[in-house]
């Protein structure tokens, strides 16, 4: 429930007026048999409850912001209840959820005042709302709330399962970075929850466990350290799932794919029943009873929490708060548990018809524009569309899914049927569907319409699609018309339109005018126009006018670590063959920028001034330039080489330059001081050291060049520090060359699980040749089905052919393209169209491709705002 005004036109309640922990989403715990205990079990304090008590500290005096990141049933709400308490009086809690939590945020935040806490439990509802704009504005809302002072001291707190967490926090590109507003809101605000209780954390478990029997319970069932998931009931939950019968694990199963596939957490009574079929065999059906009393005896299994003692059933109520809609329609929450592992249980198994057809008859809003992507990203285009469709009508103006559905209608090779949405989209505010509809009309010809759709696109702040009004008008020859819209497009302002119309004036053959509007971009603050305007003028006027503009704009100029400006006059004076000029420019310029450091110090070398030239290497070198250290040591004085340039080079690595140990390593090996390298290396990889793997690896391969092997697998084994993936790698060849199959095989593995994809392959090869054919299929499937890409998907492939087995290659990929994995999509087609049976194959293709036969992959994420960027 959102919590409305209080006292004062205060938003929330104060803090001790909250007394439920369960109105704060906090886990219900299981039941004991002795009276008269709490209603939550005793609060064992973790490492992580001191990070959280030490951000609450700092929220007294300014506005803070704290997530607890972990899997479901970890103990992160309940450790933000605890942590509640030690705030002074005076602070209240706010709760903003209802009728939307996006909205709700909205709504509220600007009523916020200071000292309140902003209670955000699962933060992703609040900031992977299906519609960009909103996502984006409660992002930018709430960041500014944290960063005014007018408002603070305020807290916001939140929680986040992992894998939204990486969703929001994650670099897209720089073309698609649809969450870059979170991502700034988040950094630094993670507070990882450990999934198990370290042995440190048991032991006070224990001493709690004297006084509720609910913590010894766990203890004892669960001595691994999983205690916060028993007692929030998961292994209950489990038990229900697998001892249910075949319609209430159906009425589970349909549960946990439509949250999968992007439903709300409200999941309606009607959408359950019209699915459920799809999740029984024939002969389940046909034995349920025919007066549907089956229907309640689901039902009632399912939300039955006695046998989860309390803790939240499978499938939960929900009644609907005074106030809040209701359409009388009985809906269900999905236990978080449940959820959370029944999705990994489920991942690879195709979602049913019947589920696709019940939630386009039921989901509403913006859950509509979830369901629509996930059906298009498993190649399913029909129910996009469908989705798509009804989310316009369910919640215009719906400009994502709008967009989403017109890129899916052009991919189609059917732009006559995408305009409406483009237009339906730009009508609801979104001026990157006016440019997309322009482009539609452009390539019709219909370039009347086109030019209206980008002055549209302009008009809602989009200035930069004048200047592709004015290349359509340069491409069909009408000069008068272009001119129009440059000499537009450049009244704007815009620093980036500006850069652009003057590119276009220079293709023009008009470089006068051309400079002009370059400087005016560089004036507004764009940097690649600034160059571009350098280009046109000769060195003297150039290095003037940058002088003027560095004194008029000196926030342009950038820090002494930045390349300057006039270095590109100096690059242009080396290539043009005046080299004193470059040098004398470089020189004056004072960059401190290792490669600007690099590129002088070379000029100074084919000058013949050695002495100058090495003092900018060893300078470059020193700043972590890789490309100055073996020039800076082939200058050093010979005299002092090999005393003086294997203390420098050692300093560097003992400052983590990877680059001078390998160096220093090779300059002592050369010099004959080979033992005094050993001893080096062995004690940077020594307990007492600083464990420095890459040393470790040097080391290594010395002794295996010298024949020591079994010594040098020695060495890694007795390390004590992180092995990063070149390390993991050479172990196992380290080990496979000593015949210890097994552990190379565990080495790549791990290195597998680090990112190394030529590991991934390594792992199936050893395997394979030793004779475990299965274990290589099972570890590449593993592989493939859990994002490996498509070189994955080709060795499972490639396996399962090799040994002649076509039907269970064809039956794999089949579940992939279920699961929506496009790239499975096109090696389905390939491979039924050579084994015979190009019917099939032809309704695969007709999936993913476009008319002529070219391989589509329509976009999945965010859809493409021009970014309108240029390359310098």
């Amino acid at each position: 429930m959102a919590e409305s005004e209080g006292v004062a036109g205060r938003l929330g309640r104060p803090i001790a007026d909250w007394t439920d922990p369960f109105d704060l989403d906090v886990h219900p715990a299981i039941e004991s048999g002795v009276a008269g205990l709490p209603v939550l079990p005793a609060y064992v304090r973790r490492p992580h409850d001191d990070v959280l008590a030490a951000r609450l500290a700092r929220a007294a005096r300014t506005s803070t912001m704290a997530i607890l990141v972990g899997e479901s049933a970890t103990g992160k709400t309940r450790a933000c209840w605890e942590a509640l308490r030690a705030l002074p009086e005076g602070w209240r809690l706010w709760h903003p959820n209802a009728p939307d939590p996006a909205a709700a945020v909205l709504a509220g935040v600007g009523l916020c005042a200071p000292r309140t806490v902003v209670w955000l439990n699962d933060i992703q509802d609040y900031l992977l709302a299906p519609v960009d704009r909103v996502r984006e504005e409660v992002a930018a809302e709430l960041r500014d709330l944290l960063r005014d002072p007018g408002r603070g001291p305020v807290l916001v707190l939140g929680t986040i399962w992992p894998r939204h967490w990486n969703t929001l926090t994650e670099y897209a590109s720089p073309d698609e970075d649809p969450h870059a507003r979170a991502r700034k809101l988040l950094a630094g605000t993670e507070i990882l929850v450990p999934k198990r209780f370290s042995p440190a954390d048991l032991h006070q478990a224990l001493a709690a466990s004297r006084a509720d029997p609910r913590i010894a319970e766990a203890l004892e069932k669960e001595p691994d350290g999983h205690l916060t998931q028993y007692l929030a009931g998961g292994p209950a939950l489990k038990r229900r799932y697998g001892t249910a019968s075949a319609a209430a694990r159906a009425l589970m199963d349909a549960a946990i794919d439509a949250r999968r596939l992007g439903h709300g957490p409200l999941l309606p009574r009607s959408l359950l029943l019209d699915a459920v079929h799809g999740y029984l065999s024939r002969q389940e059906w046909d034995t349920l009873d025919g007066d549907d009393r089956w229907v309640d005896e689901a039902f009632r299994h399912v939300t039955d929490h006695r046998p989860c003692r309390g803790a939240r059933a499978p499938l939960s109520p929900v009644r609907p708060v005074p106030g809040e809609p209701d359409d009388g329609e009985p809906r269900y929450r999905l236990a978080d548990y449940l959820e959370q592992t029944g999705q990994a249980w489920r991942r690879t198994v195709p979602v049913p018809e019947s589920l696709w057809r019940a939630l386009l008859r039921h989901a509403k809003g913006g859950d509509l524009t979830r369901l629509g992507r996930q059906a298009q990203r498993r190649g399913l285009y029909g129910y996009a569309l469908r989705f798509y469709r009804a989310a316009g009508e369910s919640a215009p103006p719906a400009t994502d899914a709008m967009l989403w559905a017109g890129d899916l209608l052009c991919g189609a090779g059917r732009p006559d049927e995408a305009l409406p949405f483009y237009r339906r989209a730009g009508q609801g505010g979104d001026p990157y569907a006016w440019t997309r509809a322009a482009e539609v009309l452009r390539e019709a010809g219909r370039t009347g319409e086109a030019f209206t759709s980008y002055e549209l696109a302009a008009a809602g702040g989009m200035p930069y699609a004048l200047t592709h009004a004015a290349e359509m008008y340069l491409a069909a020859g009408e000069g008068k018309d272009a001119s129009a819209c440059l000499r537009r497009a450049a009244a704007t302002g815009d620093a980036e339109t500006l850069g652009r119309v003057g590119e276009l004036l220079l293709e023009c053959g008009r470089p006068d005018e051309a400079l002009e509007v370059l400087k005016a971009a560089a004036e507004a603050g764009d940097k690649a126009a600034r160059h571009q305007a350098m280009d046109l003028m000769e060195d003297k006027a150039a290095l003037a006018w940058l002088a003027d503009l560095h004194a008029r704009r000196p926030g342009d100029h950038g820090p002494e670590s930045d390349v300057p400006d006039t270095f590109r006059v100096a690059t242009r004076r080396a290539r043009n063959g005046d080299l004193d000029g470059a040098i004398e420019l470089a020189l004056a310029s004072g960059s401190a920028n290792p490669g600007v450091l690099r590129t002088t110090a070379r000029w100074l070398e084919q000058a013949e001034r050695h002495a100058e030239a090495f003092d900018r290497y060893r300078r470059a070198a020193e700043k972590g330039d890789a490309g100055a250290l073996r020039s800076a040591l082939k200058l050093w004085p010979a005299e002092s080489r090999d005393e003086e340039g294997v203390r420098w080079l050692r300093a560097l690595a003992d400052a983590g330059d990877a680059g001078a140990l390998v160096l220093a390593v090779h300059e002592l090996m050369r010099i004959g001081r080979g033992r005094e390298a050993d001893a080096w290396l062995r004690a940077r990889t020594s307990a007492g050291g600083p464990r420095d793997a890459a040393a470790l690896r040097l080391l290594a391969s010395l002794l295996h060049e010298r024949g020591e092997t079994a010594e040098a697998i020695a060495a890694y084994e007795s390390f004590d520090g992180d092995l990063g993936v070149a390390e993991l790698r050479h172990k196992a060849e380290l080990l496979r060359a000593a015949g210890r199959t097994d552990d190379a095989v565990a080495c790549y593995r791990s290195a597998a699980e680090r990112g190394d994809g030529d590991a991934v392959w390594q792992v199936a090869r050893v395997l394979r040749r030793g004779g475990q054919a299965e274990r290589a299929l099972a570890w590449l499937r593993s592989r493939a089905e859990s994002g490996g890409g498509e070189a994955a998907l080709r060795w499972v492939i490639d396996l399962y052919l090799e040994d002649g087995r076509e039907d269970e290659a064809l039956a794999w990929l089949r579940s992939r393209v279920e699961e929506g994995d496009l790239a499975a999509l096109t090696w389905l087609a390939n491979l039924l169209r050579d084994t015979g049976r190009p019917e099939e194959a032809l309704r695969y293709y007709l999936r993913g491709r476009r008319p002529g036969w070219r391989r589509w992959t329509p976009t999945t994420t965010t859809p493409a705002r021009w970014r309108w960027r240029r390359r310098c």
